[in-house]
């Protein structure tokens, strides 16, 4: 079930919610979240696991592109997802 995401006033789209749902189902916890550019309702998530998860190659969503290891961003309002591994 994709969770429905706003920040501030801003609602995530799409490709985000899936994208932001995958993580969660995987162990990522949302660490921060903010408006890059109201204008574009372009947004910002950190998000951060204790583990290294593996499969994360294999998860294609539509609109979501791989920039490095650590930061994707959706192609339809540029908004980033940045993971971060936390070491126990």
């Amino acid at each position: 079930m994709n969770m429905k995401i706003t920040v501030g006033d801003i609602a995530a789209c799409e490709p985000i919610n899936k994208f932001l749902t995958a993580l969660t189902e995987k162990g990522f916890v949302s660490e921060e979240s903010k408006v890059g550019d109201f204008h574009f309702n372009e947004l910002y998530f950190l998000l951060s696991s204790k583990k290294n998860v593996n499969g994360m190659e294999d998860l294609v969503i539509e609109n979501i592109e791989r920039l490095s290891s650590y930061t994707y961003y959706c192609k339809c309002h540029w908004s980033v997802v940045e993971l971060k591994y936390i070491s126990c």
